[in-house]
C-alpha cells in the first residue's frame, strides 16, 4: 500500500499531547495546586494577605508553566522541525515501513517499532519512548485505513 501525506501543527500538537508525560509535568502541577490552596487558608483563616499574595504568586509561576509557557514551546518545537510539514510518501510492505520525501527516505523494520496508538485523528508509531512518527488517519480511505490497522495490530511482538 502506498499514501501520500502533509504533516500540520494541529497533526503535531496532537502527537506532543500523547507523548508519556514527564515527572516535572506532575510536580509543576502538585506545586500550583498547593500554593493555590496554602493562599486561600492563609486569606480565610489568618487573614494574613502578605503571606498569601506570595503563594498566589508561586501559584500562578507554577500553573503558568504548564497552561501557557509549554503550550508555546511546543509551536516553537514545531517551527524547529521543518522536516515534519513536507509532503511524505508512505510505503508498507511485508519487511516494514518506507517513507520518501523532500528531506529523505527512511525505511524501517516492523520489529522496529515498540508500540502503536490511535488518536482521533492520527496513528502513533512508537520507536521506544521518545521516538515516534505520526501519520494522519485522512491519507488513507477507509478500506487502507483498516488494512493499516489491522496490520499494526499484529506486529511483532518485543
Amino acid at each position: 500500500m502506498e499514501v501520500q501525506f502533509q504533516c500540520t501543527l494541529e497533526d503535531f500538537l496532537e502527537g506532543v499531547a500523547h507523548q508519556p508525560k514527564p515527572f516535572m509535568w506532575y510536580v509543576n502541577w502538585a506545586g500550583g495546586i498547593f500554593f493555590f490552596f496554602l493562599a486561600a487558608v492563609e486569606t480565610t483563616v489568618a487573614r494574613d494577605s502578605s503571606h498569601a499574595i506570595s503563594y498566589f504568586f508561586l501559584s500562578s509561576v507554577f500553573l503558568a508553566w504548564q497552561l501557557v509557557i509549554r503550550p508555546l514551546g511546543r509551536r516553537r518545537n514545531f517551527r524547529d522541525v521543518p522536516n515534519f510539514v513536507l509532503k511524505q510518501v508512505l510505503v508498507t510492505g511485508e519487511d516494514g515501513l518506507l517513507t520518501r520525501s523532500d528531506a529523505g527516505r527512511t525505511e524501517n523494520k516492523w520489529s522496529a517499532y515498540t508500540k502503536f496508538q490511535e488518536t482521533p485523528n492520527l496513528l502513533i508509531l512508537w520507536m521506544g519512548a521518545g521516538m515516534w512518527e505520526v501519520i494522519p488517519k485522512r491519507a488513507f480511505s477507509a478500506v487502507e485505513l483498516e488494512e493499516f490497522r489491522h496490520l499494526l495490530l499484529h506486529l511483532p511482538a518485543k
